[in-house]
């Protein structure tokens, strides 16, 4: 592969805390925005429109939301996107959740027409005992249903499935899984896709050398229309590669490493995507500046340094295999 020089990095930004309440005073907390470091305007952000961890709906005051909209207009922090709550599970086999799940989806999708969203970014899900094929079928009727029923809805964001990790019986482990469930839909405008490079990692994906980037960057482009990735969740890993496990680090500070997100950064696809870190920030409360600090440090780079081809990178042992095999 070969390295390229950056002529216009991505976007960088973060899922913020507070809601739409808070998530400006995060923004500026961290320098991003129109407010930060010279030379540095705007960002994607990441919010949760609702308790991630609740069923109950959200509620916003309608001046809440202007002001919202204002601010980002204000600091160019765009584009949005809204991140689904985890109960969630469209691949349930259990009707009850199924049905609840996409109601919670359609709730999404109105809050983030309001909000001005890109997209909802969500897990496909979980299918227990059920086959793969059942649960892709069922994660694709879920997305169709919601659709649906949100089709009057002007400015409805897209959705987005996003990567996962793959353990238990999560979807998403494969770019093979998303493109299916894709194809179930008949290749509906709305649905798109999100990338998590931590995610992609525990799955089995080798972010960090170039000839796994090359690797996963053929898979991607034989799998999936590249059009249909629409963001990055920017995340280093904890956990070795093929772990099946999801465990977020700091910029530069786990497996991926800083070499592997130069590397990243500097190809001609990836730079191209607004990246959103979910990373647990360097005092345990989130992004902060010092992670989107790595981030510009790393992207105006041009590509990573002095770091032999396939040599393994980020912190502690490097991944041994055999990994488990992708289906």
């Amino acid at each position: 592969m070969s390295q390229m020089a950056i002529k216009e990095g991505p976007r960088f930004g973060a899922h913020l805390s507070g809601g739409v309440k808070g998530a400006l005073a995060h923004a500026r907390r961290m320098g991003l925005g129109r407010s930060g470091p010279a030379g540095q305007g705007g960002g994607p952000i990441q919010i949760w429109s609702r308790n991630p961890s609740a069923w109950r709906r959200g509620s916003h005051d309608p001046q809440d939301v202007t002001r919202f909209r204002d601010g980002c207009a204000e600091l160019d922090l765009a584009p949005l996107f809204i991140h689904g709550i985890y109960l969630m599970n469209f691949a349930s086999a259990d009707d009850v959740l199924w049905e609840r799940s996409i109601e919670a989806l359609v709730d999404h999708l109105v809050v983030g027409a309001t909000l001005g969203a890109q997209a909802v970014i969500l897990h496909p899900g979980a299918g227990g005992i059920q086959s793969r094929e059942q649960a892709l079928d069922r994660c694709a009727l879920a997305m169709r249903r919601a659709l649906e029923r949100t089709e009057p809805i002007a400015g409805r964001p897209r959705i987005a499935l996003e990567t996962c990790a793959g353990a238990g019986s999560a979807l998403g482990r494969t770019f093979g899984e998303l493109a299916t469930v894709l194809d179930l839909l008949d290749g509906h405008p709305a649905v798109a896709i999100a990338l998590d490079t931590a995610h992609l990692w525990g799955s089995g994906y080798d972010l960090a050398s170039e000839s796994g980037l090359d690797a996963t960057m053929a898979e991607i482009e034989a799998t999936l229309p590249l059009e249909r990735i629409i963001a990055v969740h920017a995340n280093d890993s904890k956990a070795p590669l093929g772990s099946l496990k999801d465990r977020h680090e700091n910029i530069g500070q786990g497996y991926i490493g800083e070499a592997g997100f130069a590397r990243l950064l500097a190809h001609p696809a990836w730079c191209r995507w607004p990246w959103i870190m979910e990373v647990p920030g360097y005092d345990g409360s989130g992004p902060d500046a010092a992670n989107l600090d790595t981030l510009r440090r790393l992207s105006s780079a041009g590509g990573p340094v002095a770091v032999a081809r396939d040599q393994p990178t980020g912190g502690g042992s490097p991944a041994t295999g055999p990994w488990p095999a992708l289906p």
